[in-house]
């Protein structure tokens, strides 16, 4: 297997990403945890923005152990501007600095395994310095 990283999103037919006050809710109407099992277990690490690390917080931990209903755990690194004054748990890294430097080091901790991005502005630094190997979308 080779690993990737890979963007995966998904939005609604008329073209929303995130609900009111970021709320991805909608998502998880449609997601259920037997559609996404090949992408769970490809996934090795995640690098996400800090508005995305925030979001999935306040979400009841949705980014990371609770996600899809909690078949993934692994670590979380999350790219800002605004590092916290001390890591709020052992399963997140913060990181600031280069995008490359972030996907380098997050991608070392995804070992064999694909690194998922989340996070549009995130993404998007990432597709403008070639730092995306394959996106997918899915429209609900």
């Amino acid at each position: 297997m080779t690993r990737k990283v890979v963007v995966n999103r998904a939005m609604s037919l008329d073209g929303f990403v995130a609900g009111p006050d970021d709320s991805m809710d909608w998502v998880f109407e449609y997601a259920t945890p037997d559609q996404v099992p090949d992408v769970m277990n490809a996934t090795g690490a995640m690098l996400c923005g800090r508005r995305t690390h925030d979001v999935g917080e306040r979400d009841a931990g949705k980014l990371s152990g609770d996600a899809y209903g909690g078949p993934w755990h692994g670590p979380v690194f999350v790219l800002t501007h605004r590092p916290p004054p001390a890591p709020p748990d052992g399963q997140h890294t913060f990181l600031s600095g280069d995008i490359a430097t972030a996907v380098a080091t997050a991608n070392s901790a995804a070992g064999d395994k694909d690194l998922e991005v989340l996070g549009s502005d995130v993404t998007g630094q990432r597709l403008r310095r070639g730092l995306v190997d394959e996106t997918r979308f899915t429209a609900w």
